[in-house]
C-alpha cells in the first residue's frame, strides 16, 4: 500500500479532516514527488560524467601501469647485461691464463723435451768417456753423435705425461739432425781442425741447445705469464751444467747472467726451490748460486754435476705434474662458469616474465580494488540521496550533517 493511500485513510477514519485541508495535503505530497523525480534526473545525467571521469582514471593509470613495467624490463635487461660483461671479462682472463698454463706445459713436457735431455744427458757421458781415452777419428766421432741421436728421436714414443708423440717431434729430430750434420761437416772441413773429441761433443750439446731454443731466454715472459718459470728454470739449469764443465774465463759473464736469473727463478718456484733445497743445499751445503758455479775445486766438480742433473730432473718431474693440475683446476672452473652462465641465461628470462607478470597482476589487482571502490561510493551517494528523500527535510538535513536525531513519534517522523 503506497503512502498516498495511507494518507487518504487516515484521513478519512480520522473525520476531523476537510476537503480543503485534503486537497492541500495531497498538492504537498506531489510537489515532494515532482522534486525527487527531478533529482533523480540530475543524477542519472552525472552518471554518465562520472562514468567518463572514471574511464579517463583507467586509461590513465593503465598508462602508468605500462611506463613501470618498461622501466622494470629495463632496468632488468641493463642489470644481465652488465652480468654478462663481468663474466665475460673474468672469462677472457682464465681463458688467457689456461692457454698460457697450457703452452708452458706443453713445452715442459713435449716430446722434443724428452728428446733433448735424454740426448744432452749421453753425450755429456760420451764426454767424460772420451776425456779418458784416446782421441778417435773426427769421423767416428761425428757417426757416434749422430747415432747417439737417431736413437733418442726412435726411442722416444711418449711424452713425459704418457701421451703418445705426434708428427712435431719427427720435424724436430729432423731439423736436430740437419743442424748437427752441417755443425759437423763444418768441423770436418777443417774450421775446427784443432778440435779435439771433447771439443766436438761440447759444440754438439751447445747446438742442441740452441735448436732447443736456450738462447731465446726471454725473463720479461714471467711479467705476463709466470707460469713459463719452470720453463726458463729448467733451460737455465742445462746452461748451467754445461757453463760448470767448461769454467773458462771466457765464460764469465755468461756465468754470472745465468747465477743471477737462476737466483730470481728459484725465489719464484717453488718447484726449483724445493728441488735446490734437496740436492743442492742438503748435498753440496751451499744455499747460494753463484757458489755452485764460481767453485774452481776440482774435487767437487762431479758432486756439482750430479747434484745439477738431480735438480734438473726433479724439476721436470714436479713442474710437469704441477702444470697439469694447475691446467685441470684452471679448466674446470672455466666450465663451472660457463655452466653458471648457461643457467643464468635460461632462468633469468623467465624470472623476467614472472616478475612481469607479477607486477601487471598487483596493478590490475589494485586498479579493481580502485574501480570497486569507485563503485560502493557512488552507490553509497545513492542509497543516501533515496533516504533523504524519503525523510522530512529537518530529518534529512541532520543526518547529512551527521547530527544524531531522535524521532519523538513514530506519526512525526512518517507524515510530517
Amino acid at each position: 500500500m503506497s503512502s498516498l493511500e495511507y494518507t487518504k485513510k487516515d484521513c478519512f477514519a480520522s473525520g476531523t479532516l476537510s476537503s480543503a485541508s485534503l486537497k492541500g495535503t495531497l498538492t504537498k505530497f506531489n510537489s515532494r514527488r515532482h522534486k525527487a523525480r527531478k533529482k533523480i534526473s540530475a543524477q542519472n545525467k552525472e552518471e554518465p560524467e562520472a562514468e567518463c571521469d572514471v574511464c579517463r582514471l583507467s586509461l590513465l593509470s593503465c598508462d602508468n601501469r605500462n611506463r613501470t613495467v618498461r622501466r622494470i624490463l629495463i632496468a632488468c635487461v641493463i642489470s644481465l647485461l652488465a652480468l654478462l660483461s663481468a663474466v665475460a671479462m673474468d672469462f677472457n682472463s682464465s681463458l688467457a691464463q689456461w692457454q698460457a698454463t697450457e703452452a708452458s706445459l706443453e713445452k715442459l713436457t713435449s716430446c722434443s723435451t724428452n728428446v733433448t735431455l735424454a740426448l744432452i744427458a749421453e753425450l755429456q757421458t760420451l764426454r767424460k768417456l772420451s776425456s779418458s781415452t784416446v782421441d778417435k777419428n773426427k769421423q767416428e766421432t761425428n757417426s757416434l753423435i749422430m747415432l747417439t741421436a737417431n736413437q733418442c728421436c726412435t726411442s722416444t714414443d711418449l711424452d713425459s705425461l704418457g701421451q703418445p708423440c705426434d708428427i712435431e717431434l719427427q720435424e724436430f729430430c729432423d731439423h736436430l739432425q740437419s743442424n748437427l750434420s752441417e755443425m759437423l761437416n763444418a768441423t770436418w772441413r777443417g774450421n775446427f781442425a784443432d778440435a779435439n773429441d771433447t771439443t766436438v761433443f761440447t759444440l754438439a750439446i751447445e747446438e742442441i741447445l740452441n735448436t732447443w731454443g736456450v738462447k731465446d731466454i726471454d725473463v720479461s715472459l714471467l711479467q705476463h705469464n709466470p707460469t713459463w718459470t719452470d720453463v726458463l728454470a729448467l733451460k737455465l739449469l742445462l746452461t748451467a751444467q754445461e757453463l760448470n764443465y767448461l769454467k773458462k774465463v771466457e765464460n764469465q759473464d755468461e756465468i754470472w747472467q745465468v747465477t743471477a736469473l737462476l737466483t730470481v727463478l728459484k725465489d719464484m718456484s717453488e718447484n726449483l726451490h724445493q728441488c735446490w733445497m734437496e740436492n743442492i743445499d742438503v748435498d753440496l751445503n751451499l744455499t747460494n748460486v753463484k757458489d755452485l758455479l764460481y767453485t774452481t775445486s776440482t774435487s767437487s766438480e762431479g758432486s756439482t754435476d750430479l747434484a745439477l742433473m738431480n735438480v734438473q730432473r726433479c724439476v721436470h718431474f714436479r713442474a710437469g705434474w704441477s702444470l697439469k693440475l694447475k691446467s685441470r683446476d684452471i679448466s674446470s672452473s672455466i666450465s663451472l662458469k660457463v655452466c653458471l652462465l648457461t643457467i643464468a641465461c635460461l632462468i633469468y628470462p623467465i624470472v623476467l616474465l614472472s616478475f612481469k607478470q607479477m607486477t601487471e597482476w598487483i596493478q590490475d589487482y589494485a586498479q579493481s580494488l580502485r574501480e570497486k571502490t569507485e563503485d560502493l561510493k557512488r552507490e553509497r551517494r545513492l542509497a543516501e540521496d533515496l533516504l533523504h528523500q524519503m525523510l522530512p527535510k529537518s530529518v534529512a538535513k541532520q543526518l547529512r550533517q551527521n547530527k544524531h536525531f531522535e524521532a519523538e513519534s513514530y506519526e512525526k517522523v512518517l507524515y510530517l
